[in-house]
C-alpha cells in the first residue's frame, strides 16, 4: 500500500480565486477562496462546504441564566427523558402535564370526579352569582381567587342564621344531583382563638336571590373557647330562617379539611368530613328537605356574631357514586 509520500503527487496547491461554477453530474470541485483563504467543496447540486470549519462553541442556559458558555457536549438525563437524532436536528421529549401540575396527587381531580372550578386562574369566571343580604350584611364578605384557591374573608354582623352564597348553575354541570352524587371540597377555616363562628362550606340551592327559595348545606365552623371544628347538614329558606340540622360531627379544630355534601336519597342529605380526601367519617344523621337545586357553591356567616375570619378554599368538584 503507497505511503502519502510515495504518491507521485505527494502534495495539491491549490491557487486562490472566487467560486467555480457547479460540477458536471458526477463530479465535486474542490477549491481556495480567494475572499477568505478557506478551503471549499462544491457538489454537483451547487452546495458548498467549507472543508476547514469546526464545531463552533455552544453556550448553555437555564430560563435565560447561563450554566456555561464554551460546550461541546449535552447530557440529557432524568426519568422518562430521550434524546433522538434525525433530519439535522436533535429532539429533546420530556413528559409532563399540561404545564399546571397539581400540589399534591390529593389535588388531582380523581376518575369519578368532574371538576366546576379548581380557582387556579387568579379571577372569578363569570358563571359565579354573589347572594347577599341588603345593606351592611351585603358587604361583610370578600371573595377572592388567588395563589391556586378561592379565599374569603368575612367581617362578621351577619343576622342569626343568615348565609352569604357564591355559587353557579348546575345547568353545565349535569344538572340537579341525582343519588349518589356530592360535591367536594377542601377548606380551611382561619380566626381569632376562643370564638364561634368563622364559617364556612358547601351550598346547594334553588335560586340566587336572597330572601326566597330553599337550601341545603354542609355546614362547617369553629366553637367557642374550644380547639374543635364542628360540622352538620343543615336546610335553610330564603337563605336566613333556619331549619332542620343533623347531629354535629366534631373534628380537630380549624385545620385542612375535605368536606362533601352527598344526596343520599330522594329528598335526604349528609355531610362527610376527612383530613386527606381518601378516606371519611360519615356525617352522624342526615337531614330532609325536599327541593330541586338549581345551583351550587360555598357559603359564608358569622352567624349573628361579630366574628371576623378567613376562609380559604382549594376547589370545587362533583363526585358520583357516593353512598
Amino acid at each position: 500500500m503507497a505511503k502519502a509520500s510515495d504518491n507521485v503527487f505527494p502534495k495539491l496547491i491549490f491557487s486562490s480565486g472566487s467560486a467555480p461554477a457547479t460540477p458536471s453530474a458526477g463530479q465535486g470541485k474542490v477549491y481556495e477562496k480567494s475572499s477568505d483563504k478557506k478551503l471549499y467543496f462544491k457538489n454537483e447540486d451547487g452546495t458548498e462546504y467549507d472543508l476547514t470549519a469546526s464545531g463552533g462553541s455552544l453556550t448553555v442556559q437555564d430560563e435565560n441564566t447561563n450554566v456555561s458558555t464554551a460546550v461541546t457536549q449535552i447530557d440529557f438525563q432524568g426519568a422518562g427523558v430521550t434524546a433522538t437524532s434525525g433530519s439535522g436536528e436533535v429532539v429533546v421529549t420530556i413528559p409532563g402535564g399540561s404545564g399546571t401540575a397539581p400540589k399534591d396527587r390529593r389535588w388531582s381531580v380523581g376518575s369519578s370526579e368532574t371538576s366546576i372550578d379548581e380557582f387556579n386562574d387568579d379571577s372569578l369566571d363569570a358563571a359565579w352569582v354573589r347572594v347577599d343580604g341588603t345593606g351592611a350584611a351585603s358587604g361583610n364578605c370578600t371573595w377572592v381567587e388567588g395563589a391556586d384557591v378561592l379565599s374569603l374573608k368575612h367581617e362578621g354582623g351577619d343576622t342569626a342564621a343568615a348565609v352569604h352564597g357564591l355559587v353557579r348553575p348546575l345547568s353545565g354541570l349535569g344538572g340537579a344531583p341525582s343519588v349518589g352524587d356530592a360535591y367536594v371540597t377542601c377548606l380551611t377555616l382561619f380566626g381569632q382563638v376562643g370564638v364561634s363562628y368563622v364559617m364556612g362550606g358547601i351550598i346547594l340551592s334553588d335560586g340566587t336571590t336572597h330572601g326566597s327559595g330553599n337550601q341545603v348545606f354542609g355546614l362547617f365552623y369553629s366553637e367557642t373557647g374550644t380547639s374543635r371544628q364542628d360540622s352538620e347538614t343543615r336546610h335553610h329558606t330564603n337563605w336566613t330562617t333556619a331549619g332542620g340540622v343533623s347531629t354535629t360531627l366534631y373534628t380537630t379544630g380549624m385545620v385542612r379539611t375535605f368536606a362533601r355534601l352527598v344526596k343520599l336519597a330522594s329528598d335526604t342529605w349528609r355531610t362527610d368530613v376527612s383530613p386527606d380526601g381518601v378516606q371519611w367519617l360519615t356525617g352522624l344523621g342526615t337531614v330532609t328537605k325536599v327541593i330541586t337545586p338549581t345551583h351550587v357553591g360555598l357559603l359564608a356567616s358569622s352567624w349573628g356574631t361579630s366574628t371576623k375570619g378567613v376562609t380559604s378554599y382549594e376547589f370545587l368538584r362533583k363526585v358520583t357514586g357516593i353512598s
